[in-house]
């Protein structure tokens, strides 16, 4: 079975770390790259953090965006 890498915008927030506790539990899932500033080509963990939209849309199946409340 081929994983579903996600992607997520706020990666940083509440949210986006509730989101990255939660993507543990389900094996079809990936929590695979972050958007965030000012961390181009970075990795923390199996996450691949980029500060480049256009990179994380590139690297991952599923967006979600979290950063705007």
């Amino acid at each position: 079975m081929t994983k579903i890498k996600l992607g997520i915008t706020g990666y940083t927030g509440r949210m986006g770390q509730a989101i990255l506790s939660e993507v543990q539990g389900f094996p079809e899932f990936s929590m695979f790259a972050a958007l965030v500033g000012d961390n181009k080509s970075k990795e923390q963990g199996a996450v691949k953090l980029t500060d480049s939209l256009d990179e994380l849309c590139d690297l991952s199946d599923v967006v979600i965006d979290f950063s705007v409340p």
